[in-house]
């Protein structure tokens, strides 16, 4: 669990400032899991949101991994049912910047990204697949 320090804070803050159409350094996936994420938030309703997340992935061709990184953005819905007090979510859609492909992780690579997807492309990629989410 990463632990959010004076030092952490002026990073994001730096991380965000170089970030475009509304993305934002995740702080809750940094606190929950140390993932150093960009994510941005569509409010569709008070209980429909769509939720965008760009993270690097490890490149993988024919089975093998190739030490590369490939930049990923997952694109999930997340529902508040009217009996409940908690979010849900499948797993989402998945797009890969395949022609963005780098050797190691750069936050520049993701901060450049954010100034590339579009609203219109996060509601495209935006699907409700509860159902078919392994639980």
């Amino acid at each position: 669990m990463a632990k959010l320090t004076i030092k952490v804070i002026k990073e994001i803050l730096t991380i965000n400032s170089k970030c475009g159409n509304g993305f934002q350094f995740d702080k809750e996936d940094f606190i929950l899991l140390g993932d150093k994420n960009l994510s941005k938030v569509l409010t569709v309703t008070d209980d429909y949101k769509i939720k965008a997340t760009l993270y690097f992935q490890n490149e993988i061709n024919k089975d093998r991994q190739t030490g590369n990184q490939i930049p990923v953005m997952n694109v999930s819905v997340w529902i508040k049912p009217e009996d409940s007090t908690m979010w849900e979510s499948g797993l989402g859609k998945f797009h890969y910047f395949k022609d963005k492909v780098v050797p190691r992780k750069k936050m520049s690579i993701l901060q450049e990204l954010t100034k590339e997807v579009t609203e219109e492309m996060i509601r495209e990629l935006a699907v409700d697949n509860r159902d078919e989410s392994i639980i």
